[in-house]
């Protein structure tokens, strides 16, 4: 009975904070989503000739715009598919809608009526996990980084400010605002730094499709951007950067409130 009694709590602890943790993330992402958008969009953008006015937008399909693709970020856990169909709407591809950018996907399963391009369930996983490899590349270095820096931060403030306890001898926690300075500080630093790669991502995400159904290379899309300019690779640095410094910030006390 004792160790029902004592598994109890523990249940309910974890349920509260895989709960806590859940909403956090959620209403971190659903605040701080214009800045996602504007990153995408502006890591979509393209040199316009001279001759091609920009497109003006009133405030009402400004506001609309920012927030197109919201809904896909509901199935978070599958990061890529979820990347992938919603960044297409962030972009204003098929009227900004994720459903219709979803059903674009899944059309593929059907034949090509003209029988060009390669079609069925391998070409719509293939398309669902476009830019899989170059995620991967761009969320390991930034990972390694982040927490290096963040751990790194902590181990010196605790080491200059924090005084030992008279009792045990071990140093106190840092405080939780700034532990989440720290991590604000070192996620936008290792945010800055693989831009580069998130932009890569992005257009590998929103290139065309090929013909014949022909694979996205990322060789294509590194020449296509070089030939925009050195600074085309840190397109959306500045969304970026406050997108994630912001959000690990959040995290970060919301975490520090839950552990305690």
């Amino acid at each position: 009975m004792a160790q029902q009694s004592e598994a109890g709590p523990l249940v309910s602890l974890w349920t509260r904070s895989l709960i806590s943790g859940a909403v956090a993330g959620l209403t971190v992402d659903c605040s701080l989503y214009p800045l996602d958008t504007i990153k995408t969009r502006l890591q979509k953008a393209r040199r316009h000739a001279p001759s091609t006015p920009a497109p003006t937008l009133s405030l009402r399909q400004t506001i609309r715009g920012i927030y197109a693709g919201l809904p896909s970020i509901a199935a978070c856990a599958v990061r890529v598919p979820t990347e992938v169909v919603k960044q297409r709407a962030q972009a204003g591809l098929f009227g900004g809608s994720s459903l219709l950018a979803l059903k674009d996907i899944l059309a593929l399963r059907h034949p090509d009526p003209t029988g060009n391009a390669k079609r069925g369930y391998g070409q719509v996983v293939r398309e669902l996990y476009r830019g899989a490899g170059i995620t991967i590349a761009r969320e390991i270095p930034f990972t390694v980084l982040q927490f290096t820096m963040w751990e790194s931060m902590k181990e010196a403030y605790a080491k200059r400010v924090l005084v030992p306890s008279a009792e045990s001898g071990a140093l106190s926690q840092v405080p939780a605002s700034t532990s989440a300075m720290f991590g604000s500080v070192a996620g936008s630093i290792a945010a800055g730094l693989t831009t580069p790669l998130d932009v890569i991502k992005t257009r590998v995400m929103l290139a065309r499709r090929g013909e014949g159904g022909a694979r996205v290379r990322i060789r294509d899309v590194v020449q296509e951007i070089s030939g925009e300019g050195f600074g085309a690779f840190w397109r959306g640095i500045g969304p970026r950067v406050a997108w994630i410094g912001i959000g690990w910030a959040w995290n970060t006390l919301e975490r520090k409130r839950e552990s305690q």
